[in-house]
């Protein structure tokens, strides 16, 4: 691959780790969003075990987390919970972009559920991307740390505000059959997430922004 072929490649990537996917991730996506995996539930073995390790070992300890009521952990608790369930679906769609595209109105619903915009665009346009240069994702992202960081539940527009640390995990980047090389320095992700309501319970919570933090 060319100099100029790789840029455009490597641009995306940076864009899917600011965003990324868990979903994937992302997810967001980064190349994809953003996303993310349980790191108690790794998606399988690292195609490098002594290039994981070395990633895990550069990690900066986590944030302290606010004391949290019980109300808040059970709000934390599923929000992980939901977080996961998309970062999963939005996993398979950055596997196969085009077939994901091929249905615009099954890709909007599905990302409808899962999302709050800015975020919902961001994925959309990450798929977008992914599809124009001919790149898809296999494997996940690690999450070394993730730390609810704020939790307002009293507020008339509710949120928790998550961080986490993600490292390459066994997250491939391909073009066709190539792998592309990819940056794997940990990266902090700030996870904005806002609940659905039924009624005047929360049935389950959106991902509503993704933004990369530096590193960690």
């Amino acid at each position: 691959m060319d100099n100029n072929s790789r840029k455009p490649n490597e641009s995306l990537l940076l864009t899917w780790w600011r965003r990324a996917r868990i979903f994937i991730a992302s997810l967001l996506v980064a190349v994809a969003l953003s996303a993310c995996m349980d790191a108690d539930n790794d998606p399988g073995p690292s195609p490098s075990a002594s290039s994981e390790t070395s990633a895990s070992a550069r990690v900066s300890p986590a944030p302290q987390s606010p004391t949290l009521s019980g109300g808040e952990q059970a709000a934390v608790r599923q929000a992980l919970a939901d977080y996961d369930t998309g970062d999963r679906e939005v996993a398979k769609l950055q596997a196969d972009p085009a077939s994901a595209l091929a249905d615009a109105g099954e890709l909007g619903r599905t990302l409808r559920s899962l999302f709050f915009s800015p975020a919902y665009s961001d994925q959309l346009r990450t798929i977008k991307e992914l599809d124009d240069k001919g790149i898809h994702l296999e494997g996940a992202s690690k999450i070394e740390w993730r730390v609810p960081t704020e939790v307002d539940l009293d507020s008339d527009a509710p949120q928790i505000e998550l961080q986490q640390c993600l490292t390459l995990g066994t997250l491939k980047v391909l073009k066709g059959d190539e792998v592309i090389d990819q940056d794997e320095s940990p990266k902090r992700q700030t996870v904005t997430m806002k609940p659905h309501f039924a009624g005047t319970t929360v049935d389950f919570w959106r991902v509503a922004d993704l933004k990369g933090s530096g590193s960690c």
